[in-house]
């Protein structure tokens, strides 16, 4: 933790579950390994720190991603470590914490903790104060020999004691999928408000072998989250191959426009395992309708899964574009307007985009496994192009945007393609009339997840470079707090 005006360190914090690797640093043979390898999430929560009254704390909880398997908890309410340790690292949470695993965690659903927490408050109270939790899967390559995926959920409040009870402490969503030949795992997880109190009542996640959950916690029994009863998958995410695709980013949710229930989003593909960097299996992105996610009464909420079948699918396609005048050419793309049919449950794009010429997919194994975003009713892709292990240049990816409603390309200019700062037909390619809306550019190297500063899309790359461009978002409404107001009691 830094001073943002000076850059002065105020705070740093070793996790225990990597004491033991530490010694490796000094070795004159030493090979990179991870240690801290997750970015952490900060939330200011209303809680009992420390045993004491509640009162409003800012809370940092992070992960270990590929540098091992747990989470941590600090406060950094009032960051003095030399005089106040005790109160600064509230918990850990390993796998030997899991519920159900043996005394050392040798055998744990606990995976390689690579999801940022979700931090949020619950419908569990405490006399009278809602329960602020955070919510995590369990990763990846646990040690359990039931290999199922499973979901956490750790009162912030709890855990200071070093002890970790099912249902008191926390809540454990086993999803009961999974086995011995195929291990499965959560990473991140999506929650939504759906009536808008402030506390979260609905849970979405994805796993690796491509089912889409979706969990009830509107109860306000801790333990009524885990029951079978409060969970459906809406989507099997099955590719052209008959295989399912792994959903390894955290699902994205946005209100249907017909404001009946929400449409969720994922995207397919792996990317943490050598043989992901070359895998040419055809990923998929997939936008659902959840019809039960606004339902009332809250026992109603349990819905039916949307078959693949049922969705309606649109096509990338890839151009060259080209201004003489501007000196610019690019690889782009555009993609195509179905119009649903009826009783469609949403829409769908496979990566097996074609060359220009028709002939063959041009990158298959192309895969969209950055984080989603969305601007209002636009969301935003990053994909990444497989590479093979020689020295030859990587070759990057797409940044790609489309309408969250339909997956098309609505019906206006989405990037300043030619970068006059003018949105219009000359960003589009011209020959094909609105179907011209170019939706995607091709960058050489590989893409993080973007960022965005204003209206400017922003994304590092991997040879050091970043791009930015300039997106429609005046098209858009405003999203967000638009002002506020200090009222004293």
């Amino acid at each position: 933790m830094f001073n943002a005006s000076t850059g002065n360190e105020r705070f740093a914090y070793i996790p225990g579950f990597v004491f033991e690797n530490l010694s490796q640093l000094t070795l004159p043979e030493y090979k990179h390994q991870f240690f801290v390898d997750s970015t952490p999430s900060v939330e200011d929560v209303y809680i009992r720190a420390n045993g004491g009254s509640l009162s409003w704390n800012t809370i940092v909880v992070g992960g270990l991603g590929a540098g091992g398997r747990g989470y941590y908890a600090l406060n950094i309410t009032n960051p003095n470590p030399e005089s106040d340790p005790a109160n600064q690292v509230l918990w850990e949470f390993g796998p030997e914490d899991d519920p159900d695993a043996n005394v050392d965690g040798s055998i744990s659903d606990m995976g390689f903790s690579f999801a940022r927490p979700l931090i949020a408050m619950s419908n569990a109270n405490d006399v009278g104060e809602q329960r602020w939790v955070a919510i995590f899967g369990n990763g990846y390559n646990s040690t359990s020999p039931n290999g199922e995926a499973v979901i956490y959920a750790l009162f912030i409040d709890r855990g200071i004691d070093g002890s970790w009870e099912q249902n008191g402490d926390l809540v454990k969503i086993n999803t009961g999928i999974g086995g011995v030949d195929r291990p499965n795992g959560i990473a991140d997880v999506r929650a939504i408000d759906t009536d808008g109190n402030g506390t979260i009542d609905r849970l979405y996640a994805g796993d690796l072998e491509g089912n889409l959950h979706v969990i009830d916690i509107t109860s306000s029994t801790p333990s009524d989250w885990s029951l079978n009863s409060k969970r459906f998958i809406l989507l099997r995410a099955i590719g052209l191959d008959g295989n399912w695709q792994p959903i390894t980013t955290r699902p994205i949710v946005v209100n249907h426009q017909s404001g009946n229930g929400v449409i969720v989003i994922v995207a397919t593909g792996s990317y943490f395992t050598k043989s992901d960097a070359i895998a040419t299996n055809i990923q998929s992105l997939y936008a659902v309708v959840d019809s039960t996610a606004l339902a009332r009464p809250p026992e109603n909420t349990v819905g039916v899964e949307v078959s693949v079948d049922d969705l309606t699918e649109q096509t990338l396609e890839n151009n060259l574009f080209a201004d003489v005048v501007a000196g610019i050419s690019l690889d782009v793309r555009t993609v195509s307007a179905n119009a649903p049919d009826p009783g469609d449950q949403g829409w769908v794009i496979n990566f097996n985009v074609r060359r220009r010429d028709g002939t063959g997919v041009e990158f298959p194994g192309e895969k969209a496994v950055r984080e989603l975003q969305l601007r209002n009713d636009t969301l935003f892709v990053n994909t990444l192009i497989p590479q093979d292990l020689s020295c030859n240049p990587a070759p990057g990816g797409f940044s790609l945007a489309l309408d969250s409603q339909d997956g098309t390309a609505g019906d206006q200019v989405i990037f300043d393609i030619n970068v006059d700062n003018v949105f219009d037909e000359k960003d589009n390619i011209s020959t094909l009339g609105t179907a011209g809306i170019i939706v995607g550019t091709r960058l050489g190297s590989t893409l993080t997840s973007s960022t965005f500063f204003g209206d400017y899309r922003i994304t590092q790359l991997s040879n050091a470079g970043i791009v930015s461009v300039k997106t429609n978002l005046a098209k858009l409404e405003l999203v967000g707090r638009q002002a506020w107001r200090e009222v004293e009691f």
